[in-house]
């Protein structure tokens, strides 16, 4: 037994040990206390350890070791006394036993058949007995839902299993329901997998059903009819009816009616164990397509609604909903495999409309591009280039083709054609030549991709590439009839112009080899200047080449002053440095103080928005325990689903030129080390690879074109706020990142820079990259500032041994990096630069509730002002401090220590 005598493991010593198994995941619950669950548990309670307070208290599932240990009526040890030794042999005797196969009473347990036979076979004689703690009534609630969790290999997280014999008396049909959580999670309402037993016993039905309380006839039969001519089922063993029966009672009646499908077996017949495991994991399959079908749905139909608010005053309804069903593959962005997070669904169809081709976004405005019929081609595009040829030979001018053409077919035509000249602009408005030569193949492509509504088109047809060809042509004439008006009328173009109009851009675009006769987009690059690494066939973008980052840094704090936030220039110029050495950076803070916008703002400024989709939002949901919610997963049909954060990865890769930048929004509201632990390491493997920096690889799959690595062009920023309903930061993520703090409120400022605005600019990826992945790639050429550096970190380091909070070589490197890359840029001094540098890669590290902690912490405010804390003159000492943002952080942290016995960085 432990020893009550000695010194009680504090707090963070209990929850390092805990920590330290892969298996147990971290669940942050009420009064700041902490559950370990355990992922391998065979049973249905999955917390290995409960109640981990500041105190000192906390409990280890103690099922299955009543012989060696005090175990409380619940079924808990007590862990306060416990050694380091003690406790961790504790854990593993206590995984042992949750990775068991056992019953209520400790036995093993029956298999799936067995359980179900001992039902049918006791449950009449039952009924003559006392209902209250009965065994059968025991092992039907206990251990029926266990072993349903274990064979059906679901999770408590997403299901629960329910099975009752009754409440207060024998039930006629007892019932064990399999629910997924998100649709019900009460037999009362929703549909869900119930199996149900036969009045006489002598069968049970595995259905898939509803509840019969709060659900009306005429619904039901609705949802019945719907999953039945919906889910395509081949297996010949499950019905699509309900025609079975139960039994004579109300209840029996009922539970028959609200059936959907059903799956018979009799006591005298049973299958064998694995054929009704098999059964049940085809029913949960099917459950769970036909819960995606419906969400796919809802999502459809709350899509259209939000469409139709601008749409339908452009279209009728038979267009719109001929349009965007030819788009619903568009709607991954929305309904990404099958989940609908309805906090979020309004910023993915947000995002969905700023991809449209069709509709322009100003701010968080959305509306339908608008075009006129001047805006359109009238000439074919053969007799367009011959005029110019003509009027560049000086055969006439522009200005005399009235004169020159009396024949009125003939002066139609050249009238035409000076229209299409003046559109490319070779044409000015007064009739003057722009240009002295017959341009190239290559600069008339140019000219003609760069027209609003041949960008249009093309994007339309590249969003469509599924469609027939009579789909695609289609198509465009919805888009046109929905965005072109009448130069003259500003009414809606008439069907026939629209049609003539769309036929020679179609026309123009086949001349120019841009698109082939299937309305496919052609690839090929023509001409020496052709932008290589463009994709979509869109223009290339001319990239602004500024001076150097005094000039950057200034753009960015104009641009983001021009859009109505304000941010301190110092500010940018830290969070500028530390995406350039490392692209993942934190930014905590209380709420609402800009932390997601910084980062959107910065992006946009450098030309990455949610449009081109080199600005991408990710918000986080609580419950992601993997990366799949971010990389992706395979679904039940076996194929590859990608991930928002693949999705953008891959176009990264095929866009070298361009930063892309990815915000993880509220990222610790899940356990990071769950679902970002791989791609942590993967960045971790950054190497350089004939002059590009490279990773390991994200996800490799035959069904990929190529193999999904972190290219060096993404960078990536997550949000944090520190409350009760996030989870802390391991020293393996902190290690990885620099924290940047937003805390400062200036409510009164209102410097937005008056009314102009300021546009953003192209930059290209060599201004943001890193330049140095090792201090070797530093060293030759800023020998003098590494050492300058590592000689103060060998300092501090001295100052955090006293505790084990030192740092390793990592850190070292990566504040090395951004002082090389401030004085390069010459954006700060050297002290401003460090102390960044200390407040973000070493303080946010430091927490604890004993006396080194606060024994580091004042010598560190020592080493910062070169004064003693004093509480009562610690403005002045700040004001006057080497390093005074880590200085002011610090005096925060030692009055958390002093008034509460504890402190963290993030309090």
């Amino acid at each position: 037994m432990p020893d009550t005598s000695r010194p009680v493991l504090s707090f963070e010593q209990k929850l390092e040990i805990f920590r330290s198994y892969d298996d147990l995941v971290e669940k942050r619950i009420s009064n700041n206390r902490i559950n370990f669950e355990y992922k391998r548990s065979r049973q249905r309670r999955k917390e290995l350890a409960s109640q981990l307070s500041t105190r000192g208290n906390g409990y280890v599932n103690g099922r299955g070791l009543e012989n060696e240990y005090s175990v409380d009526p619940r079924g808990w040890i007590n862990i306060k006394h416990f050694s380091e030794e003690e406790l961790r042999i504790l854990i593993e005797k206590a995984m042992k036993e949750m990775e068991k196969n056992h019953n209520s009473e400790g036995e093993p347990m029956l298999s799936l058949r067995e359980l179900l036979l001992k039902i049918m076979n006791e449950y009449n004689d039952a009924t003559t007995e006392r209902f209250a703690e009965h065994p059968l009534g025991t092992l039907v609630r206990n251990d029926i839902p266990e072993k349903i969790y274990e064979v059906a290999k679901i999770d408590s997280d997403n299901y629960v299993v329910k099975a009752s014999v009754g409440q207060g008396n024998w039930a006629k049909v007892p019932w064990i329901a399999v629910m997924n959580r998100e649709i019900t999670t009460t037999t009362q309402e929703g549909y869900y997998l119930v199996y149900l037993f036969r009045e006489d016993m002598s069968k049970v039905y595995l259905t898939l059903a509803q509840g019969v309380t709060k659900t009306d006839r005429d619904e039901m039969e609705r949802l019945n009819q719907d999953i039945r001519e919906k889910l395509k089922i081949d297996e010949p063993q499950i019905h699509k009816n309900n025609n079975y029966f139960l039994g004579e009672s109300d209840k029996a009646k009922k539970y028959q009616e609200s059936t959907a499908l059903f799956i018979e077996y009799h006591k005298d017949n049973m299958p064998s164990d694995e054929q009704l495991v098999t059964d049940l994991m085809k029913m949960v399959g099917y459950y769970e397509q036909y819960i995606k079908m419906q969400k796919e749905k809802e999502t459809n139909d709350i899509f259209e609604r939000y469409l139709k608010e601008f749409i339908e005053s452009r279209s009728s309804k038979d267009q719109i909903k001929f349009l965007f069903s030819n788009l619903r593959d568009r709607l991954h962005l929305i309904n990404d495999g099958g989940k609908i997070d309805r906090q979020n669904l309004e910023y993915d169809i947000d995002q969905l409309l700023c991809d449209l081709p069709f509709v322009e976004t100003d701010k968080s405005d959305h509306q339908l591009k608008l075009f006129t019929t001047l805006d359109l081609p009238r000439p074919t595009y053969s007799n367009m280039m011959q005029m110019l040829k003509d009027l560049l030979n000086g055969k006439y001018k522009a200005s005399d083709i009235q004169k020159v053409f009396k024949e009125e077919k003939l002066q139609t035509l050249y009238k035409r054609s000076r229209q299409g000249l003046r559109l490319l602009q070779y044409l000015d408005d007064k009739n003057e030549l722009t240009i002295d030569t017959f341009p190239s193949k290559y600069e008339q492509r140019s000219r003609v991709k760069e027209l609003a509504v041949f960008k249009m088109v093309l994007q339309v047809l590249n969003h469509t590439n599924k469609l027939s060809l009579e789909e695609r042509k289609e198509l465009l004439k919805h888009v046109l009839k929905m965005t072109v008006i009448s130069s003259t009328t500003e009414t809606p173009i008439k069907d026939s112009v629209r049609d003539y109009r769309l036929n020679n851009v179609i026309g123009w675009l086949k001349a120019l080899d841009i698109i082939d006769d299937n309305l496919k987009i052609k690839h090929e690059d023509v001409g020496e200047d052709a932008n290589t690494s463009r994709r979509n066939d869109e223009i290339h973008e001319p990239f602004y080449k500024f001076e150097n980052e005094t000039d950057l840094i200034t753009h960015i704090h104009s641009y983001i002053q021009s859009q109505g936030f304000y941010y301190k220039k110092e500010d940018l110029k830290n969070f500028y440095l530390s995406l350039k050495t490392k692209p993942f950076v934190i930014l905590s803070g209380i709420s609402g103080t800009g932390k997601s916008k910084i980062v959107e703002k910065f992006a946009n400024s450098v030309g990455a928005t949610r449009k081109n989709g080199r600005f991408r939002l990710i918000p986080v949901r609580p419950d992601w325990s993997d990366g799949s919610d971010l990389i992706g997963y395979v679904d039940i049909k076996g194929e590859f689903q990608p991930g928002p954060l693949t999705k953008v990865l891959e176009q990264a890769m095929n866009d070298p030129g361009h930063p892309y930048f990815i915000l993880l929004d509220e990222m610790n509201l899940a356990r990071v080390e769950y679902y970002f632990s791989d791609l942590l390491s993967v960045m971790e493997s950054r190497e350089w690879d004939n002059g590009q920096i490279v990773t390991s690889t994200v996800i490799e799959r035959e069904d990929l074109e190529s193999p999904i690595i972190i290219p060096e062009n993404v960078y990536v920023a997550g949000t944090v706020n520190m409350d009760e309903t996030t989870h802390p930061f391991s020293p393996k993520v902190l290690d990885r990142a620099n924290t940047i703090e937003f805390n400062d409120v200036e409510l009164m400022n209102f410097d937005f820079g008056g009314s102009y605005q300021v546009e953003p600019v192209t930059l290209h990826n060599d201004r943001m990259r890193s330049k140095f992945l090792t201090i070797k790639d530093a060293l030759r050429d800023h020998e003098d500032i590494v050492k300058a550096t590592t000689e103060k970190l060998v300092e501090i380091n001295r100052i955090l041994e006293k505790n084990n909070k030192h740092f390793g070589y990592r850190v070292r490197d990566e504040i090395c990096f951004y002082m090389i890359y401030n004085d390069q840029a010459q954006l700060m001094s050297e002290d401003e630069a460090f102390d960044y540098q200390l407040m973000q890669k070493i303080l946010p590290k430091l927490s604890g509730n004993d006396h080194h902690t606060a024994d580091i912490i004042h010598e560190l405010f020592v080493y910062c002002t070169g004064h003693e804390m004093d509480l009562d003159n610690v403005d002045e000492r700040i004001q006057h401090a080497k390093y005074p943002k880590s200085a002011r952080k610090l005096t925060n942290m030692y009055q958390h220590q002093v008034h509460n016995g504890f402190t963290s960085f993030w309090l």
